[in-house]
C-alpha cells in the first residue's frame, strides 16, 4: 500500500555518471534502507527497512527500454534521499540490495 503522500513525491530511477542504477528520491524516510524491490511493469519501488520499520512504495515515472533492461540485470541499487528534488543537493546515499518483480 502507498502512503498517501508518497504517491505525488517525485523519483527517478536512472543510471548515474558512475554507470551505476540509482533511484532519487525527495524525502525523508525515516529509517535506513535495507533492500528495494522494483515491479518495473507497474511502476512500484518499494524500498525496505527493518522489522520495526518495513518500509515505503513510490510510484515511478516513465522507465526508457535502458533503463528496464538494467534493473532486471542488476543485484544492488544506489538509494539517494535529495534536497528540495534537487540531485545537486544529495543528503543520504546507501548501496541496497535489489529485487525485481517477474510478471508471470
Amino acid at each position: 500500500m502507498f502512503h498517501p503522500d508518497n504517491q505525488s513525491i517525485s523519483g527517478s530511477l536512472v543510471l548515474n555518471a558512475k554507470d551505476e542504477l540509482a533511484f532519487f528520491y525527495g524525502i525523508a524516510l525515516g529509517f535506513t534502507p535495507q533492500w528495494c524491490s522494483a515491479d518495473i511493469e507497474r511502476g512500484e519501488i518499494y524500498i525496505g527497512g527493518s522489522e520495526d520499520n518495513p518500509g515505503t512504495a513510490f510510484k515511478l515515472g516513465q522507465i526508457d527500454e535502458t533503463i528496464y533492461e538494467r534493473v532486471v540485470q542488476e543485484t544492488q541499487i544506489l538509494l539517494i534521499e535529495i534536497a528540495e528534488n534537487d540531485v545537486r543537493k544529495p543528503v543520504v546515499a546507501v548501496y541496497v540490495p535489489l529485487s525485481v518483480a517477474n510478471q508471470l
